[in-house]
């Protein structure tokens, strides 16, 4: 089983310093580079940077889907999800409706911070 996670429950969990939860529960977390990115631009809640976290494995982002369900989504959350239908027995950690709409409309199993 292959976790993936969008960006917004690493903002969550690092603004309560709860962020050792991820690899308690799921070992290895699969982050899209775009999450990663995100994440990194900075806001109110300071997250660690995610490639320095040994549980965080970082993927390549795909390459644009034509796939009319995602382009509601931002990048973060469309290459979450195009990584984690690449393999059938993943998970993805996402919190936002439309997002987790979107992914149980794909088939992905979901669950929220």
């Amino acid at each position: 089983m292959r976790v993936f996670s969008n960006t917004t429950p690493f903002i969550a969990l690092a603004s309560i310093d709860q962020l050792q939860l991820l690899p308690r529960l799921f070992g290895s977390v699969y982050v899209a580079q775009s999450v990663i990115e995100e994440c990194a631009e900075g806001g109110r809640i300071l997250v660690p940077h995610l490639q320095s976290l040994s549980w965080v494995m970082p993927v390549a982002d795909e390459s644009s889907s034509n796939m009319p369900v995602l382009f509601e989504l931002d990048r973060g959350e469309k290459q979450t999800l195009l990584l984690a239908s690449k393999h059938h027995d993943s998970i993805v950690i996402i919190d936002e409706r439309l997002g987790r709409n979107v992914a149980e409309y794909m088939g992905l199993q979901v669950t929220g911070t």
